[in-house]
């Protein structure tokens, strides 16, 4: 398990710091010109934040020890509540990404990840953004280990 809870959890809220600021400089990736739920700059106003794992990793799972990694690379597609596509989010090295939007609801796909693994445990999530809020999701992939 390498860190302990605190430390984790530290990692993880600077990493948050650092994806917030970055995200104020940058547009989301992959926006589409006229596609007016992704937003830049000063005019976020919600933000969905993930966390994409891969697990089992170990065939074998000893009580209390964490079996998942982070998984880079995952896709996200965002579509809006008429199932339009806005935006795909792709995971980073942490296995975390980060799409500002405006406040509304959305429905997450996850995407095939590779051809010899499974699909997401959760492949299909919807969120309903509002105001300023952060909405955290969550998408676990099946490694087949066994």
């Amino acid at each position: 398990m390498g860190q302990t809870g605190p430390i984790k959890l530290f990692g993880a809220l600077m990493m948050l710091v650092v994806l917030v600021t970055s995200c104020a400089q940058a547009p989301v990736q992959n926006p589409s010109s006229d596609n007016k739920q992704i937003v830049t700059g000063d005019s976020a106003t919600a933000v969905l934040f993930g966390s994409v794992r891969k697990g089992p990793i170990k065939p074998v799972q000893l009580i209390g020890e964490d079996n998942t990694a982070p998984l880079a690379g995952a896709k996200i597609d965002v579509a809006n509540n008429k199932g339009i596509h806005v935006t795909t989010a792709v995971s980073d090295t942490l296995g975390l990404f980060i799409v500002p939007l405006v406040p509304g609801t959305y429905v997450l796909t996850a995407q095939r990840f590779s051809n010899t693994w499974p699909i997401s445990r959760t492949p299909l999530q919807t969120v309903t953004l509002t105001g300023k809020d952060t909405t955290k999701v969550s998408f676990d992939y099946d490694t087949g280990i066994r």
